[in-house]
């Protein structure tokens, strides 16, 4: 991902709030959440892979989103299994 890639995607993945519910079912209290680490300009955040789309909604869209969002779009085509 380029930089203004990877700003669009910590800015707008949601981040977990230890809200545990990755972890409801586990009745020994053991299991670790499941949230994926990332580095950004020096800063660590952990991204929720149970709720990332929450905030991948608008409202409005302008010329600047529709570019991050086309940019976000084409970055996932690349892990599409294409042969069927």
């Amino acid at each position: 991902m380029d930089k203004k890639l990877k700003k669009f995607v910590v800015d707008r993945t949601k981040k977990c709030d230890n809200c545990r519910y990755c972890v409801q079912t586990d009745k020994k209290g053991t299991r670790p959440l499941v949230y994926i680490t990332v580095d950004y300009e020096q800063e660590k955040y952990n991204l929720c892979p149970y709720f990332p789309g929450g905030s991948y909604s608008w409202t409005n869209i302008n010329n600047e989103l529709v570019d991050q969002i086309i940019s976000f779009l084409t970055f996932m085509d690349k892990f599409i299994n294409k042969e069927k």
